[in-house]
């Protein structure tokens, strides 16, 4: 599996790898001529470029700052839609699936949430946005279905059926969702500036 760091994600770093490292190997490489239908390659490799950096940015922030858990995340949702891309109807809610369901698993397997880490600084999607790094300080106090909602809904813009689809629940379930995580962290933040 490859791993992405942020500044990959995020394309400010070119970084040379080594053989079978973020690279397909040159006996695989036949296997995926441009006679064989490149067009589900073609389509995540520009669905990478597209939206990997928020999707990068997204389990970050649920992960409470984890990067090697993003990393994985990340990493394993681009290589199952390339296993199964032909199966994959939408691929932006399938891969943010993946990704938050892998980040999940291995959250309740560390079986606590990493503190945020507040020496990181996160840039928020929209410039407008303010207090985005004090709210993620305190992500870890929502439930993981709590924290996906509101990154999905209210940090990353995603309307109510958006972030349904993403997640493969109900828009009900969202809202209720991001009711409580809105509630939980006006108090906590309330709370933390008196």
């Amino acid at each position: 599996m490859s791993r992405f760091t942020a500044a990959e994600m995020q394309g400010q770093v070119d970084v040379p790898r080594r053989s079978g490292q973020g690279e397909i190997p040159r006996s695989s490489q036949s296997a995926l001529s441009p006679s064989r239908d490149p067009t589900p390659l073609a389509d995540l490799k520009r669905a990478y470029q597209d939206w990997g950096a928020e999707l990068w940015r997204a389990v970050f922030a649920f992960s409470g700052g984890n990067a090697a858990i993003t990393d994985d995340a990340v990493a394993e949702a681009f290589a199952q839609a390339a296993r199964l891309s032909k199966e994959v109807r939408n691929l932006k809610a399938w891969t943010y699936s993946v990704a938050f369901r892998y980040a999940s698993s291995e959250l309740r397997r560390a079986k606590r949430l990493e503190p945020f880490d507040p020496q990181i600084e996160v840039v928020a999607p929209d410039p407008s946005l303010t207090g985005v790094q004090e709210i993620l300080e305190h992500l870890g106090e929502l439930t993981l279905a709590q924290r996906k909602a509101f990154l999905l809904r209210d940090v990353f813009g995603y309307s109510v059926r958006e972030a349904a689809a993403i997640l493969g629940t109900s828009d009900v379930s969202i809202r209720v969702h991001l009711h409580a995580a809105r509630r939980r962290l006006r108090h906590a933040i309330d709370e933390s500036t008196d």
